[in-house]
């Protein structure tokens, strides 16, 4: 029994010490990309203002990831290009990570995006071959001790 215990203890230990992986593992159509990303940035730009400098902390090669910087950059966001070179734990004002997921085989995603210790988070659902949203956002804000 003690060993069952020991054993669930450092799987849960090891997962908190794995690096997180960020980025697209839906497998969506371009149009359900962009449909996310669009709705993506509207609750953006009511929490961070345009002058706010983003550092990418990924690539952004696909559909969503490409509408999303594009979307950013139009609304006056200054951003800095991922660059595998740099060492993506490298300190920086406002990091920003996105990963979009899907459960499954379902119908169901969601979507987070993190800018430096805060995140803002979605699920959505697939209707009739469109993207709905399945939820409210949630906003994680840091919370600083004093």
């Amino acid at each position: 029994m003690h060993l069952i215990i020991l054993l669930l203890t450092l799987l849960t230990l090891a997962g908190c010490v794995t690096p997180q992986v960020y980025g697209n593992f839906a497998n969506n159509t371009v149009e359900i990309d962009r449909a996310i990303a669009e709705d993506a940035l509207k609750k953006f730009t009511t929490l961070y203002p345009p002058t706010t400098r983003l550092d990418l902390k990924q690539p952004t090669t696909d559909a969503f990831g490409t509408t999303l910087v594009r979307g950013l950059r139009q609304q006056g966001y200054a951003l800095l290009e991922y660059d595998p070179e740099v060492d993506a734990s490298t300190d920086s004002d406002r990091p920003l990570r996105y990963l979009l997921d899907q459960a499954g085989k379902t119908n169901l995603y969601r979507l987070i995006i993190l800018v430096g210790n805060q995140s803002i988070a979605r699920p959505y659902k697939k209707q009739n071959g469109m993207i709905v949203p399945s939820g409210y956002w949630v906003h994680k804000q840091a919370m600083t001790l004093k």
